[in-house]
């Protein structure tokens, strides 16, 4: 296709010069090539390209897992709020607002009379419990003395109140086996007594037995002479009384020791059922005697936490602001807060609101790029690589 690239305008000639003139000969054409082709093709090239490289982009970028979330930043740790638990009367207040504390750095002093004076009185029942157990123990195993534990031994050395109900209890168990060694003697020499007299029946059963035996030899020698008449049946008679006396006699004699032996046999019954008796007395006592000290070990042991919390001391480092109280001498209730501590800045959170229509597309874990625009250094709106917390 051609274009008309120029106008050339037309000129007045001189009829006198007409004749004159020659016409030049057209040997210098210029000859313009109009043909743009190959520009259509270049340029639908390069659309080509523009919209598949946009095509690639879109199907290969993860604009779909995107989610925008606008925030504020948060200090990662929140301030620490200091309480009592049980409350008290403030003895001491060791810091202001504004100091910067350590970890487990004293605070305040409540007042520890109560809690000394209960921790003194369950001590004292403690150490008497843990006395009487090795008492009855002792006398339970039939142990020469208590043995009495360690931690008892060990508050005697500096506390007269442990010595004192070392001593009672080693004195209570004298007396007490005293006392049972001479019921337990009583019986036992009642058992020997018995024993002795049946060993006397038993030798007497066997002395009439043997003249028994000599009146039936002789009843028998007199029975032979009076077959051959040659005594009287009056001495026959009395040979055959003796025997039977004799006969009686014994049988008395075993009745008699039967008696003995039953006796004897119900004082060492009574014996062993006196020591068992004691023995499980002893048990059932020592038995709540056990579960005594284990629940004053468990109140003690409350006591001594709570001797230990009359002590404030900061949870965490950090510097004191809001105190509460100013005064010596100040009640704090129970559960009351205190003062708060906030900690030093470790590292930031941001609290992000992401919309509903985006809930699916977050969660723990997933990689986060933040951004700050609202600043205009360029170090703030570099992209800060984050974590997702939910």
């Amino acid at each position: 296709m051609m274009h008309k690239l120029a106008t050339i305008p037309t000129a007045q000639i001189p009829a006198a010069m007409v004749s004159e003139a020659k016409v030049a000969p057209l040997n210098n054409v210029i000859n313009l090539d109009t043909d743009d082709r190959r520009y259509q093709v270049l340029g639908t090239t390069i659309i080509i390209g523009v919209f598949g490289v946009f095509a690639a982009w879109s199907a290969l970028a993860p604009l779909g897992s995107a989610a925008v979330a606008p925030g504020r930043v948060v200090v990662d740790m929140k301030k620490q709020v200091v309480q009592h638990r049980e409350g008290g009367v403030i003895q001491d207040i060791l810091v202001e607002d504004g100091d910067y504390v350590q970890k487990g750095q004293k605070l305040l002093v409540i007042n520890p009379t109560d809690a000394q004076s209960d921790q003194s009185s369950l001590s004292d029942q403690l150490f008497g419990y843990l006395g009487l157990e090795a008492r009855l123990n002792a006398e339970l195993e039939g142990q020469s003395k208590p043995i009495f534990p360690p931690e008892l031994l060990k508050d005697a050395e500096t506390q007269a109140r442990a010595r004192e109900i070392m001593a009672d209890e080693l004195q209570q168990f004298k007396v007490r086996r005293s006392a049972a060694d001479s019921e337990n003697r009583i019986l036992r020499q009642k058992v020997t007594q018995l024993r002795e007299q049946i060993q006397g029946v038993e030798s007497q059963i066997q002395s009439e037995r043997s003249l028994e035996a000599s009146y039936a030899k002789e009843a028998q020698q007199l029975q032979d002479l009076f077959n051959r008449k040659l005594i009287s049946n009056m001495q026959l008679n009395e040979a055959d009384r003796n025997r039977l006396a004799t006969a009686a006699k014994v049988a008395g004699l075993e009745s008699s020791k039967v008696d003995l032996k039953v006796q004897s046999s119900q004082a060492e019954e009574q014996l062993l059922l006196q020591q068992n008796q004691r023995n499980k007395e002893i048990a059932a006592q020592l038995g709540d005697v056990r579960l005594k000290i284990t629940d004053l070990r468990n109140r003690l042991g409350a006591v001594d936490g709570r001797l230990e919390r009359t002590v404030v001391v900061a949870p965490e480092a950090g510097t004191v602001v809001d105190l509460v109280y100013h005064t010596k001498g100040g009640v704090v209730d129970p559960g009351a807060r205190i003062l708060d501590i906030v900690p030093k800045i470790d590292s930031f959170q941001i609290e992000a609101s992401v919309s509903i229509s985006d809930i699916d597309k977050v969660h723990a874990g997933q990689e986060a790029d933040i951004r700050f625009p609202a600043f205009a250094s360029a170090s703030f709106l570099k992209v800060t690589p984050g974590e997702v917390k939910l």
